[in-house]
C-alpha cells in the first residue's frame, strides 16, 4: 500500500514541477519576447475582431508598411493599429478618404487591407440589391443556384436589348458606405459613403453578336469595360472607356451632353459555353479589369468632381447606381457576383487630413482599419518609436479563428 501512495505523491510531484516550469516559461516569454494580446474594440475589424487575441511579438521594429503594431497611450493604456505613414514621409488623407503619400496613392502590396464585401450572391438574393429590366419587359431570368457555382444564375437574353440599351444591366441599387457583410450574409452599412469599388462574377456567353458590359462610377465619371463579341473566335475587343458630362454641372442641361474618352484595350479570350471569371475595379484611381488569365490595367489623374454641399463644406460626391453589368445583342448567364469597396479612411481629425504632414524621423502614422470606429493618428498625432511596444504576429485565440498577419 506505502508505494502506490509514494508513486502517487512522485506524478504529483511531477505535475507540480511542470506546472511551475511553465510558469516560470510563461513569465520569461511575457517579460522578453512577447504575450497575448485581447482585442477589446472593433477599431481593426474585420482584420481583428473583438474577443479575439493576438500574439505580439515585443520590439520596436517596424519591418514594413501596413504591420500591425501596439504602442502606449499617452494616458497610460495600449493601443493597436496598422501603419500607414513611415518615418521622413509627407502623408495627407484626402476628403475623398484616399491616402496619400510623397504625392502616390498607398501601393497594392502584401499587408494592405484587402477590399472588404458588401454584397455576395452566395449569401444574398439578387433580386434584394440589383434593379433588373423595365416596367413593360425584362431580358433577365433567374435559375435555382447550380451544385457549381453556389450561387443563383442569371440569364440574360440580349437579342432583344438594343444596342447600348440599360436594359440589358444588372443595376446595384444599395449605397457603396463603409460597411460590411457579416458571414451570415447580414449587411452592416456604414455612414460614410466610399468611392472605389469594384465588381466581380462568373459569365458564361451562350452566343455571340453583341457586347458584353460593365460600368462603375466614381463622382461624375462612369468607367465602362465593353467586350465585343460579334465573331466566333477565342479571343475578343475588351475597351476601357471614361464617359464624363461635356459640362460639370448636376443643374443644368449641359451636363447632361456625354463625352467618351477611351483608356485602353486588350484582347481577352472567353470561350463560348463555358464559366469565365471576370473583375472590374476602380482602385486609388487605378482602373483594372481581369477576364480569365487576361489583365489589364491603366491610371487616369483625378475624378470629375461633383461636389455635394454638406453642412456648408464643399465634399467629393458619388451618388447613384454605382454598380452595372450585362450586355446587348448576345445571350449569357452570370453567377458568383461580388460588390466589394476598397479600404476607406473617414477624413476626420486634425493630423494630415485635408492637408499634408511630414512625419519626423522616428515617427509613424497610425490607423484603425475601421476607421469610422478608431482613434488613432488623425486625431493624436503621429506615435514615435519610443511608444511601440510590438509587432502582432498572429491570431491566436479562439483557437479554430488562428492566422498569420
Amino acid at each position: 500500500m506505502d508505494r502506490p501512495r509514494r508513486r502517487g505523491r512522485g506524478w504529483l510531484k511531477f505535475a507540480l514541477g511542470v506546472a511551475a516550469a511553465l510558469g516560470v516559461a510563461a513569465l520569461v516569454c511575457r517579460a522578453t519576447i512577447g504575450w497575448v494580446y485581447p482585442i477589446g474594440s472593433g477599431s481593426m475589424e474585420p482584420a481583428l475582431m473583438t474577443g479575439e487575441a493576438v500574439f505580439l511579438r515585443y520590439g520596436s521594429k517596424v519591418k514594413e508598411r501596413f504591420d500591425i503594431v501596439a504602442f502606449k497611450d499617452l494616458g497610460g493604456g495600449a493601443s493597436i493599429k496598422r501603419v500607414f505613414g513611415l518615418p521622413g514621409e509627407p502623408f495627407m488623407i484626402n476628403l475623398s478618404g484616399d491616402i496619400r503619400f510623397n504625392r502616390k496613392y498607398i501601393p497594392e502590396a502584401p499587408g494592405r487591407p484587402e477590399p472588404t464585401p458588401i454584397f455576395d450572391s452566395q449569401l444574398q438574393g439578387m433580386d434584394e440589391h440589383w434593379r433588373h429590366g423595365g416596367t413593360a419587359f425584362d431580358p433577365w431570368t433567374r435559375e435555382p443556384a447550380d451544385e457549381a457555382g453556389g450561387s443563383e444564375v442569371w440569364t440574360l437574353d440580349g437579342s432583344v436589348v438594343k444596342f447600348g440599351s440599360d436594359l440589358g444591366l444588372m443595376r446595384f441599387h444599395d449605397r457603396v458606405t463603409n460597411g460590411h457583410l457579416t458571414p451570415s450574409g447580414k449587411y452592416v452599412r456604414g455612414p460614410s459613403p466610399v468611392h472605389d469599388v469594384i465588381v466581380e462574377f462568373d459569365v458564361k456567353v451562350l452566343s455571340t453578336g453583341g457586347s458584353l458590359r460593365v460600368l462603375l462610377s466614381e463622382q461624375n465619371d462612369l468607367f465602362e469595360l465593353n467586350v465585343s463579341m460579334y465573331e466566333v473566335e477565342s479571343e475578343y475587343r475588351a475597351l476601357v472607356q471614361r464617359i464624363v458630362p461635356s459640362r460639370f454641372s448636376d443643374t443644368t442641361p449641359g451636363g447632361l451632353n456625354m463625352v467618351r474618352g477611351g483608356l485602353g484595350m486588350e484582347r481577352a479570350a472567353i470561350p463560348i459555353g463555358e464559366w469565365v471569371r471576370m473583375r472590374f475595379s476602380n482602385i486609388d484611381n487605378r482602373i483594372s479589369f481581369q477576364i480569365g488569365e487576361t489583365k489589364f490595367q491603366t491610371d487616369y489623374r483625378a475624378n470629375t468632381p461633383r461636389r455635394n454641399q454638406v453642412k456648408g463644406v464643399q465634399v467629393p460626391f458619388s451618388a447613384g447606381e454605382r454598380v452595372k453589368f450585362g450586355g446587348f445583342g448576345l445571350a449569357a448567364q452570370f453567377r458568383n457576383v461580388r460588390v466589394l469597396r476598397d479600404f476607406h479612411v473617414v477624413p476626420r481629425g486634425r493630423f494630415g487630413v485635408g492637408t499634408a504632414i511630414t512625419l519626423g524621423a522616428d515617427e509613424f502614422f497610425v490607423l484603425g482599419d475601421n476607421s469610422e470606429n478608431s482613434r488613432d493618428s488623425r486625431e493624436r498625432g503621429p506615435i514615435s518609436l519610443e511608444r511601440l511596444i510590438g509587432t502582432a504576429q498572429a491570431v491566436v485565440l479562439p483557437l479554430d479563428d488562428f492566422r498569420r498577419l
